[in-house]
């Protein structure tokens, strides 16, 4: 009998190791024999299997093999990100430009300053310049009213030359009628000396 144990065990791969002499079942039948301890209890090995010497299907004592757990497959959803948002659409600016005494020609400034209102326009829809020129009233008032006429003249050639359309470009002039800084007649005063740009996006 001992032997018969020792071949079962072998068979199962299972190693146990046991306390008190091992007995096996025999119930009046030989159809389902499992491995017993001292005390009477059914011997399991490390899976919590009985350890069987004979076993036919629809018989066993012991229930059906504990089940293998299967790790459970976990799916990583692919993660979403949300769109950056975009930068605001300038609507309006203005954009102020001076010029040297009894003069229209452009500045290194100003045209630095032309530069910046033509990048302005680059993201609108449609952009709408407003050029306005500025005299002091240094000078005769109908002189005046064509040097300023002569400096928005030149603030719209430039724009156009940096790309914006002729179209969109509206140019008025207003002489010594407006100054920034209000003087005297006869004054000399640079801050007047101006072309104004107003920049729309229509």
């Amino acid at each position: 009998m001992k032997k018969q144990m020792l071949h079962a065990l072998m068979l199962t791969g299972t190693c146990i190791a046991l306390t008190a002499p091992i007995a096996a079942e025999a119930g009046g039948s030989d159809s389902q024999k499992v491995v017993r301890d001292t005390g009477g209890h059914v011997v399991r090995n490390t899976f919590n299997n009985c350890v069987r010497t004979k076993w036919v299907e629809g018989r066993d004592i012991c229930g059906a093999p504990a089940p293998v757990a299967v790790p459970r497959q976990v799916v990583q959803q692919p993660r979403t990100y949300a769109a950056a948002p975009q930068a605001p659409i300038e609507q309006s600016r203005a954009f102020l430009i001076f010029f040297d005494f009894d003069k229209a020609k452009l500045t290194k400034d100003a045209l630095a300053i032309i530069q910046s209102a033509s990048d302005a326009s680059k993201s609108a829809r449609r952009a709408i310049f407003d050029i306005t020129g500025h005299a002091d009233r240094s000078g005769p008032d109908a002189y005046n009213l064509k040097l300023s006429q002569r400096r928005a003249n030149a603030v719209s050639a430039e724009l156009q030359h940096m790309g914006v359309p002729k179209e969109n470009i509206r140019v008025d002039f207003k002489g010594e009628r407006e100054p920034l800084v209000p003087t005297n007649d006869g004054v000399k005063e640079p801050q007047n000396r101006r072309a104004e740009i107003q920049f729309h996006n229509e």
